[in-house]
């Protein structure tokens, strides 16, 4: 997955993806599964790279979303990639679907994220 159009990140930014329908079956007929979620984000232009990022998996947009995951990471340098990598239990998903949300927090920078890349897979316990 990749999103070309950069957007200022203090206000923060979200997408919603909904796994495959083998996905969802996998999952229902199997109590060990695990899902992996690894997430590249990368920052096109920075002022200043001393503020964290912060990435938020949850199992669905909204209110009633449950937080299943959460990594801050520090803005080294402008233009390099940051990977977060999640591992959850896939029964946590509600509505076979998982909800991806970042921003950064401070005063007096701009910062603009997107994401270069994104994979998932399912895994089982044996």
């Amino acid at each position: 997955v990749y999103f070309e159009d950069p957007y200022d990140s203090r206000r923060g930014e979200g997408y919603t993806f909904s796994i495959p329908e083998d996905f969802k079956n996998a999952i229902a007929e199997n109590p060990s599964a695990k899902l992996k979620i690894s997430v590249k984000l990368s920052a096109k232009y920075s002022s200043d790279h001393n503020y964290p990022v912060t990435l938020k998996l949850m199992d669905m947009e909204g209110a009633e979303s449950e937080l299943l995951g959460e990594q801050t990471q520090h803005l080294y340098s402008k233009y390099n990639d940051y990977k977060f990598d999640f591992e959850v239990d896939a029964h946590c998903l509600k509505k076979g679907k998982f909800y991806l949300f970042w921003n950064n927090k401070g005063v007096g920078y701009w910062v603009c994220m997107y994401v270069k890349d994104l994979t998932y897979t399912l895994s089982f316990e044996k």
